[in-house]
């Protein structure tokens, strides 16, 4: 792939997300990110890659350049690990993969499609995938593990366009941080599917979720501790076996909206109170329907009050039909 033609791949990417227009800020969130990548374009960077993968490659030898790619991801990254970091961008051609990998600080790995490329661990007990600091994967399929994909602490963290799946525990385990910008995790345009137990394991950190499909999950599609913050909106939160979305709300500040939330074993959103500290969470506009519960359903150790759910929880103009025992919850003090 040429210079040019990757850096139009990563253009292309940066239009797909319709959801995004509807979104508050619209014209700084969609197009101050156009304007960078079009700078980089011209200037002739142009996110290149630095070393290309290619597991059916030529019998020659590896030397990561376009002609001669190297077979393995793993050699690819020790590679650019010690390259700059504005020069490791990773390409990788269609295979399958059957590796663990750790990403360098300010890697790129970037598949062909996600459709074409797997990286495949489905027996592992450990982790597929560990995110490096400003790291990114995107266009690519993570299957297995106990632990699909791992955010560690204070590393900031892209996913765009994957298929995350068939984990033994969580797709995608975004640890204990801070809630800063600077360690947050983004999540765009991506499938996290399938998952024996919960696609998303949040703790505290700043989240940005935009554009995802979370189904099939064996427990929640996400699962948030508490001190999260940041955005969910338009995603499919749908047929999972327990909860669409659970969530601490101690010292929570989050905006769940425009996303549809639709036959989940349990409810489609669970509001954990352990505390009483409360937190800020505003639920709109979205599609909260035909869950197995309750569309809201507030828990948690300690007993909700009026007070706290003023305080805490601002709720409207969501559609809440079909939920088999109630739209939201009594205990959840609404009234």
């Amino acid at each position: 792939m040429s210079k040019l033609n990757f850096a139009w791949y990563h253009f292309k990417q940066a239009l797909r997300s319709t959801t995004v227009k509807k979104m508050r800020n619209t014209k700084t969130k969609i197009f101050l990110p156009l304007i960078i990548l079009l700078t980089v374009f011209i200037s002739g960077r142009a996110y290149a890659a630095d070393v290309y993968v290619d597991a059916n490659g030529p019998n020659t030898e590896e030397d990561g350049s376009e002609a001669n790619p190297y077979h393995s991801i793993g050699a690819a990254l020790s590679r650019v690990s010690s390259n700059p970091e504005n020069n490791r961008q990773v390409f990788v051609r269609a295979g399958n993969y059957k590796e663990e990998i750790v990403l360098p600080d300010k890697a790129v790995l970037t598949g062909q499609s996600k459709e074409s490329v797997t990286i495949d661990r489905e027996n592992l007990e450990g982790t597929v995938v560990t995110m490096g600091k400003d790291s990114t994967i995107e266009s690519i399929t993570v299957k297995g593990g106990n632990y699909a994909v791992v955010a560690p602490a204070y590393n900031k963290s892209t996913i765009r366009d994957c298929l995350i799946e068939k984990s033994k525990r969580i797709g995608v385990w975004i640890k204990r941080s801070n809630n800063l910008l600077t360690s947050g995790v983004d999540m765009w345009d991506s499938t996290i599917s399938n998952n024996i137990r919960k696609g998303v394991y949040g703790e505290t950190r700043f989240i940005y979720f935009v554009n995802n499909r979370f189904s099939g999950n064996g427990e929640e599609g996400i699962d948030l501790r508490s001190k999260v913050k940041g955005t969910i909106t338009g995603n499919a939160i749908n047929n999972n076996g327990e909860g669409g979305i659970e969530l601490e709300i101690r010292k929570a500040a989050i905006e769940i909206s425009n996303n549809s939330l639709l036959q989940n074993g349990s409810n489609g959103i669970t509001l954990n109170n352990r505390t009483y500290v409360g937190g800020k969470v505003i639920i709109e506009n979205n599609a909260n329907q035909n869950n197995y519960h309750y569309g809201i359903r507030c828990a948690g150790t300690k007993k909700w009050t009026k007070k706290l759910w003023r305080k805490s929880i601002k709720n409207g103009k969501n559609t809440m039909t079909g939920n088999i025992k109630g739209n939201i919850s009594a205990s959840c003090k609404s009234k």
